[in-house]
C-alpha cells in the first residue's frame, strides 16, 4: 500500500474573523435568503431545500468577497452563450 509509504498527516485548524466587509455580505444575505416567522422574528422558517447552495453561497462569503465576483462573472458567461445559442438556434429556422 501507498500509505505506508507517505509521510504522517498533519491537520490544522486556523481561525480568522471575517472582515467588516464580510461580515456586511453574511447579513446582507441572510437578510435576503432567510425567511422569519411572520409571528415570532427570533424563529427561522426551514428552508431545508436550499441548504446545500445557501452553504456554498455562505463560503464563498467567508472565503473571500472576490470569488463571490468570480462566481458571478461565471455566471454572466454562463447567460451570454445561453442567449448566443439560442439567437444562433433561432436564425438557423429563418
Amino acid at each position: 500500500m501507498i500509505t505506508k509509504l507517505l509521510p504522517p498527516k498533519h491537520e490544522y485548524v486556523i481561525a480568522v474573523r471575517l472582515s467588516k466587509e464580510q461580515i456586511e455580505l453574511y447579513e446582507k444575505y441572510l437578510d435576503l435568503n432567510v425567511q422569519k416567522d411572520p409571528l415570532n422574528p427570533n424563529r427561522v422558517i426551514s428552508r431545508g431545500a436550499t441548504l446545500f447552495s445557501d452553504y456554498q453561497n455562505l463560503m464563498r462569503v467567508w472565503t473571500h468577497p472576490w470569488v463571490l465576483k468570480m462566481h458571478e462573472l461565471r455566471e454572466e458567461k454562463k447567460v451570454r452563450i445561453t442567449v448566443l445559442s439560442c439567437k444562433c438556434l433561432y436564425l438557423r429556422c429563418f
